[in-house]
């Protein structure tokens, strides 16, 4: 693969990731207005650690994007 090919395709992810993280924040947000006592708690700490990893993963794939978009050194093949 391409080092174009790989910036493009961790672009991707990180998009999705953050999606991904978006779509988790509305559960957090929908579980803390409807949901009371455990049931809310465990609904709270479902969707917060997916947006978490979600978050973490976009910024990951970001970085990794931009590392792959860098052209390489001289020499260095």
């Amino acid at each position: 693969m391409t080092r174009n090919t790989k910036s493009t395709c961790c672009w991707w992810a990180a998009v999705l990731m953050l999606l991904l993280a978006l779509y988790a924040a509305m559960g957090i947000l929908q579980a803390g207005s409807i949901f009371v006592g455990e049931r809310a708690a465990r609904n709270l700490h479902f969707w917060g650690l997916i947006a978490t990893f979600s978050l973490v993963g976009s910024i990951i794939f970001s970085l990794f994007a931009i590392r792959f978009g860098r052209p390489s050194k001289p020499g260095s093949h």
